[in-house]
């Protein structure tokens, strides 16, 4: 990575950490360029405004996260659902990424951002939309295999599955420990083994 890409990197990764913990709107350039440590020239040399920094940084920064987390672990194993729910509990249990009192990162920005901002909501659904699809796949698999039952509609179960997992990335901020967790991980379970 040539030193101008690897500034980029820089800037879109100690955004997206100032951005997690604080909110979007509540980041201003100018503590990005002190967190970074950039010149201003440097912030504009590679992003024309805050907006065109936050877009990148779903695409470069968000999104690679979600792959590495929840979508490649998942893709073509043999025991699709079992995969798909260790996925998540590891997730939710064990993973060092995120922080259990700020929430899910793609949720915090589909909250404060898709409402007001049309370009925000559309790449947002874009990263949704690659989840559900890699989610959907495994499960028409898990159907093909024998493992869930030749009735059951996929791509509504991916929605459920993502649409609970987000909810409760999002009401866990309320809670001191993992109790909502394991609760979750508990019914999770008991869903998934309902589609046989």
């Amino acid at each position: 990575m040539n030193k101008a890409n690897s500034t980029k990197m820089h800037i879109l990764n100690k955004s997206f950490e100032l951005i997690y913990i604080n909110g979007y709107q509540a980041t201003s350039i100018d503590k990005i360029i002190e967190t970074t440590q950039v010149t201003k020239g440097a912030f504009y040399y590679h992003f024309k405004d805050k907006e065109k920094m936050g877009l990148s940084m779903i695409d470069e920064v968000l999104l690679p996260r979600l792959n590495r987390i929840l979508i490649q672990p998942i893709l073509n194993k043999e025991k699709p659902l079992e995969i798909i729910f260790e996925t998540i509990k590891n997730n939710l249990l064990r993973d060092a990424d995120f922080d259990r009192r700020y929430g899910c990162p793609m949720n915090n920005l589909i909250q404060e951002m898709s409402p007001i901002n049309e370009k925000f909501k559309i790449k947002l659904r874009g990263v949704i939309k690659k989840w559900k699809t890699a989610l959907t796949q495994e499960l028409d698999r898990a159907k093909e295999l024998g493992h869930i039952d030749k009735d059951v509609n996929t791509a509504s179960v991916a929605d459920f599955i993502i649409v609970s997992y987000e909810g409760l990335r999002a009401t866990g901020k309320l809670d001191d420990d993992l109790t909502l967790y394991k609760s979750y991980l508990k019914q999770l379970k008991k869903y998934l083994e309902s589609l046989k």
